[in-house]
């Protein structure tokens, strides 16, 4: 029979349903759902009985409930007093007829789980004592701790407390009147000032850091620098490479830099393998930080994780004030610097032993490519090519990872009409470089380059990368006269009649060079320009990249391509004079002249024309 036509029997408490299912709920644990009931046969028919299990249960609970209920002078009063019973059996642990096994798992899971409590509980002393003791181990070559922008000072609070030996000098950006308006942590500066391990300085610009600190801390440390305002890349770089250089300037040897940044600011993800045969991943969207401190002759020594939970009471705050923190979900890296060198020398740098030619993630890499003209039959250019990878590395030394050729950019001279092929060279001395000094190695190779070629006498032309190898080329067209001495011979007299000819005809060979037109060396690249949001105006940003003028810069086509969350990049093409436009002043000029809607540009695509 169906639930309907059961409770229709019950003609004794027909008028007390709802308390009666207050009951049933009561004594079940909850509201029951009848599975095996089927909602299209109608009261009083026997077909509605299922065949489930759980129904046929509840149906024989029921029955048994009705039974005792029909004996009681008041049954909606006994039922009630029944499933309070239940109840309290269950609670206690105790067996309620037929519910035995049910009651037991129930008592069984209430001990399982005060023992998981208190196993969490020992699990969290433990925790925290051995962050206590991991976090003195990592301070305990420091005596003198000098921390910079400390936001809120809840830092330099907890390391005071964990350190209570070590000496800490707390500083601030701010004066002290602007710093309490922005976070109002009196109790936190009162507490600075109680302790005597603390020194507290107000208004100290880590980018100027006062000569009188030179190696005053054995330890600096700054956690989450940030320019202020809207998030921009190109003021980020800027505000971290002023924080290197005045760093440096107080820094000595053997004394570090602790520099903490949210994933993702980097460049370098966590995980990535220390060494490797290809070129790490430094993802060039980030602050590269590696090779801003390069700039300034610092050296990553280690990367590890940046826990706030082992400071206690520290957060990180924002740049207005302590109620928004930086978004920092997805963890943090702390980067441990140390002074490496002044400005190496070519010398210098090829000379440090090098155990394997693999890729290190800690140090900064380049790309630098090198033409060579070949003056021979075609037939002998991969023999002669052999020969220029063994000069290229028997020259650099270990400064050289790898040679490769651009096999796309094969190509004839026109001028003289010779064979012409690129090679590309990946950079990564063992001692860290910037950018600026890796520009001069790179030319300093080139002038070994010429000698090397010079002296062995190699069937090479000369080469577009050694630039000063053209300067010879007044005295290679000269040598074509064959009844004439341009330069003239030791054992010949200098007479002014031969001078004045000599200077009437380099006068007329220069003429003729600089009327010809020469080959005019072109890129052709794609660039990603990235905008800030979805509010972003990306027409008025399309105009805005589209208005840098510059000799030898020409835009050509651009569209926009969807990203995600509803926000779109540009993508933008445009043909560059390689010795009139260097692209990375035209990126910078980019992200730095319209910062309000640009946050970032990346390279898609650079070819040769």
């Amino acid at each position: 029979m169906s639930v309907e036509s059961l409770l229709s029997e019950v003609t004794n408490i027909l008028g007390s349903r709802l308390a009666v299912k207050a009951a049933d709920q009561a004594f079940f644990g909850g509201k029951q759902v009848y599975t095996g009931v089927s909602s299209a046969v109608g009261a009083g028919s026997s077909a509605a009985v299922g065949k489930n299990y759980y129904f046929d249960i509840l149906r024989e609970e029921r029955e048994t409930f009705l039974e005792n209920a029909s004996g009681s002078s008041d049954p909606l009063q006994s039922a009630i007093e029944n499933a309070q019973k239940t109840v309290k059996k269950a609670l206690a642990g105790q067996a309620v007829g037929s519910n035995d096994g049910l009651v037991s798992e129930i008592a069984s899971l209430k001990k399982e789980n005060q023992d998981i409590k208190s196993e969490l509980a020992q699990l969290k002393k433990l925790f925290e004592e051995l962050s206590v003791k991991v976090s003195k181990h990592f301070f305990d070559s420091a005596k003198s701790i000098l921390v910079l922008g400390d936001g809120n000072l809840s830092f330099s609070l907890a390391l005071s407390r964990l350190l209570p030996s070590g000496h800490i000098t707390a500083t601030v950006l701010e004066d002290e009147e602007l710093f309490l308006n922005r976070y109002a942590v009196f109790d936190t500066v009162n507490l600075l000032r109680q302790s005597s391990n603390v020194d507290l300085i107000f208004g100290v610009d880590a980018t100027k850091l006062p000569s009188n600190w030179i190696g005053k801390f054995d330890m600096i440390i700054m956690n989450f620098p940030h320019p202020g305002g809207k998030t921009n890349l190109l003021r980020s770089k800027k505000l971290a490479s002023g924080i290197f250089r005045s760093v440096r300037s107080v820094l000595t040897p053997g004394c570090s830099f602790h520099l903490s940044l949210a994933i993702g600011q980097s460049g370098i993800s966590p995980g990535d393998p220390l060494l490797s045969d290809d070129p790490p991943i430094h993802k060039k969207d980030s602050w590269q930080i590696i090779y801003l401190a390069a700039e300034q002759g610092l050296a990553l020594q280690s990367l590890n994780p940046m826990t706030p939970e082992l400071y206690p009471g520290y957060q990180a705050s924002g740049y207005r004030t302590t109620g928004k923190g930086f978004n920092n979900n997805w963890g943090a890296q702390r980067f441990c610097f140390q002074v490496s060198h002044i400005k190496p020398s070519f010398d210098q740098l090829v000379s440090p032993p090098r155990s394997c030619k693999k890729f290190n993630l800690y140090l900064p890499y380049y790309y630098h490519d090198v033409s060579f003209l070949f003056d021979c039959e075609d037939s002998l250019i991969d023999g002669l090519e052999d020969m220029i990878f063994k000069m290229l590395y028997e020259l650099s030394g270990n400064m050289i990872i790898r040679i490769s050729e651009l096999n796309h950019l094969r190509s004839m001279c026109p001028d003289p009409y010779l064979p012409n092929r690129i090679y590309r060279l990946i950079w990564q001395p063992l001692i860290p470089i910037g950018k600026l000094l890796c520009n001069d190695i790179q030319d300093e190779l080139r002038l070994r380059i010429v000698d090397f070629v010079k002296r062995n006498r190699l069937p090479l032309g000369a080469s577009v990368a050694a630039a000063p190898a053209a300067a010879a080329a007044p005295a290679a067209a000269a040598a074509k006269d064959d009844d004439f001495d341009l330069f003239g011979s030791e054992d010949e007299e200098d007479d002014d009649e031969k001078k004045k000819v000599v200077e009437e005809r380099l006068k007329a060979y220069n003429e003729k060079k600089s009327k010809k037109p020469g080959v005019i060396a072109k890129s052709s690249i794609i660039l990603d320009v990235k905008p800030w949001d979805d509010e972003t105006d990306l027409g008025e940003m399309e105009k805005l990249v589209r208005g840098i003028e510059m000799d030898g810069l020409v835009w050509g086509g651009g569209k926009l391509i969807a990203i995600g969350y509803g926000i779109k990049k540009l993508q933008i093409i445009c043909v560059i004079e390689d010795l009139k436009v260097s692209v990375d002043d035209l990126i910078e000029k980019i992200t730095g002249d319209f910062e309000d809607h640009v946050q970032s540009v990346d390279i898609v695509a650079f070819n040769k024309i």
